[in-house]
């Protein structure tokens, strides 16, 4: 996947959402987590980090840490 493409997040986006519709109801939330990491794991360190730098920038703003 080319880094920072619009058609690359889309594949991301797609992929996720598949996963995610198919997650039983009686899994919590760390079976979330783990679908997504499989997703994003998939992709090169440098998507990986991408990620991990937004999901951590979104909880930060949704927690009041965010400096």
């Amino acid at each position: 996947m080319e880094e920072g493409t619009w058609e690359g997040t889309r594949t991301i986006c797609n992929e996720l959402i598949k996963k995610l519709r198919d997650i039983p109801s009686n899994y919590d939330v760390s079976d979330i987590g783990n679908e997504v990491g499989i997703v994003i794991g998939y992709y090169e360190k440098s998507v990986v980090q991408e990620f991990k730098t937004g999901f951590d920038h979104g909880v930060s703003l949704s927690d009041g840490t965010h400096v």
